[in-house]
């Protein structure tokens, strides 16, 4: 945790991992912009992912939390990206509350980075990126296009922009060290809102589609400052206000309590087998790697229990 002084007198607490959300002064767009380092690199110690592997999933997750600046209430948005290259599928989600969690099916795939230069990119040209946004209750709205660039910010902005008619520029980086951990992670969005001049818009994507303009925007440590070097980039004036600053974090929602509630929703005769032959159960959380084991004695209490009331 830093302490940052925001104005004369005032000290703002900012987390490592944070996202900022605000509006052009003009009233014509919103944007979101986020530092999603330290929980790339939880995700990757939970996965033992490699380069490769580790850059798309921090990637997934950094989009999802850009995408998390739309959520409302008690919703979650989740986003899956299925390929025909080497990382077949990647799944990340965030809920309100800021916390994010992600998957990968391919953790051993390699990229053009410090440990192994060279090979094709870890997603391939066909495939899908879907989104959907639920609440505990319901699924409020999913969403399905193909991948256009097998670029994780483009083919989320052409998502935003085709699907939810949202006209937007998004960009991402996740760095990766010579030791395999995330040097660094972020990125940020910006979006059109009703009445937007399509000129100014074009002005915040030629930006963050030109590689150098864009690492400048990206290069920053802080969501603060990316989102400064971005309004300060384009031709036109974008004075700003940033209305909100959320914490993000890589946290699961599993927990013993739901793993056991799935081990007493199977049959009778699957429960008893378990006990009688296996001698235990053991369920591994497929976002987070936790390892949950429950022993014969618990096994024989669930069956006590089977058919009962809860």
């Amino acid at each position: 945790m830093e302490l940052r002084r925001e104005s004369p007198g005032e000290r703002v607490e900012v987390s490592a991992d944070h996202l900022i959300r605000g509006v052009t002064e003009d009233g014509e767009f919103r944007f979101a912009a986020a530092i999603t380092t330290s929980l790339s690199n939880d995700a990757k110690r939970r996965h033992q992912t490699v380069s490769g592997a580790t850059q798309v999933l921090s990637e997934t997750m950094t989009a999802v939390a850009l995408l998390g600046s739309l959520l409302e209430g008690d919703e979650k948005i989740s986003l899956q990206i299925t390929s025909d290259g080497r990382v077949k599928n990647v799944l990340a989600d965030i809920d309100a509350k800021g916390s994010i969690r992600g998957f990968i099916n391919s953790e051993q795939i390699y990229a053009d980075t410090p440990d192994m230069p060279g090979g094709p990119p870890p997603l391939g040209m066909q495939g899908t990126i879907m989104v959907m946004r639920s609440t505990p209750a319901k699924l409020l709205q999913r969403g399905t296009v193909p991948l256009v660039q097998g670029d994780i910010a483009s083919d989320v902005a052409n998502y935003l922009t085709v699907s939810e008619q949202r006209a937007c520029g998004m960009a991402i980086r996740s760095s990766i060290a010579s030791d395999w951990s995330v040097a660094d992670a972020g990125g940020i969005l910006i979006e059109a809102l009703p009445g937007a001049s399509q000129e100014k818009l074009d002005g915040y994507r030629r930006v963050l589609a030109a590689p150098a303009l864009r690492a400048r925007v990206l290069e920053s440590v802080r969501p603060e400052d990316m989102v400064e070097t971005l309004m300060n980039a384009v031709e036109h004036e974008s004075p700003y206000r940033i209305l909100a600053r959320s914490e993000l974090r890589f946290q699961c929602t599993c927990s013993r309590e739901k793993v056991a509630d799935m081990i007493r929703g199977i049959s009778k005769e699957e429960l008893t087998k378990m006990r009688d032959e296996d001698g235990q159960a053991e369920v591994i959380c497929r976002f987070c790697n936790e390892r949950y084991v429950f022993d014969r004695a618990e096994l024989g209490m669930m069956l006590h229990d089977f058919g009962r009331p809860s």
